[in-house]
This record gives structure tokens, C-alpha cells and sequence, in this order.
């Protein structure tokens, strides 16, 4: 079992979003800036946590996480697959709400 997580920070950029200690990557999603890391206290290989910035100050949060730990061929890349095409949806929607 997995489950995503979603949400619209409102007073902080992708980068401040992350601003942890948990390795991190700088990423393009379709166009935005995007940081994917994983939190400090859970294992990376069941986790990704994707910030995308998508205004001044504004990030949208996407994260995936595997509950069970059981996805065949689980890996940290695998989770920020599943958190990215979630990302991207979720831009797509943005922009259709934004004309």
C-alpha cells in the first residue's frame, strides 16, 4: 500500500521547503524548479518528498510514500517517479485553473 500527500505552501519557495538536512536534488518539472529529497527519519528507498515551485514564495509539496515497503523494485527513484507524475497532474490542473 502507498499513499501521496499533497499541499500548497503559500510563504516559502522549493528551496525553503526543504531546507533540512536530507539529501536533496534539484529537478525540472515541465518547466518549474523542483527539489526532490527524503525526510530525515524515514528510509528513501519507501519515500520522496517533491517541492515544486510554482510562484514567488509558493511551492506545492507532493510526497509518496510506501506504507508497506512491498512495491516490487522499490527503490528512492522509484518513489520520486510516483511523487513527479503526481506533481505533474497537479501542474496541469494549476494551469488549466489559472486561464
Amino acid at each position: 500500500m502507498s499513499s501521496y500527500l499533497a499541499r500548497l505552501i503559500v510563504d516559502q519557495d522549493a528551496e525553503s521547503v526543504l531546507n533540512s538536512g536530507a539529501t536533496r536534488e534539484n529537478v525540472d518539472i515541465d518547466g518549474f524548479l523542483a527539489v526532490r529529497a527524503s525526510a530525515p527519519y524515514v528510509d528513501p528507498k519507501n519515500h520522496c518528498v517533491l517541492a515544486v515551485d510554482v510562484a514567488d514564495g509558493q511551492a506545492l509539496w507532493v510526497q509518496w510514500t510506501s506504507l508497506s515497503g512491498g512495491y516490487p523494485g522499490l527503490s528512492h527513484e522509484v518513489a520520486c517517479q510516483r511523487a513527479e507524475e503526481a506533481g505533474r497532474l497537479m501542474l496541469a490542473s494549476l494551469r488549466r485553473l489559472s486561464r
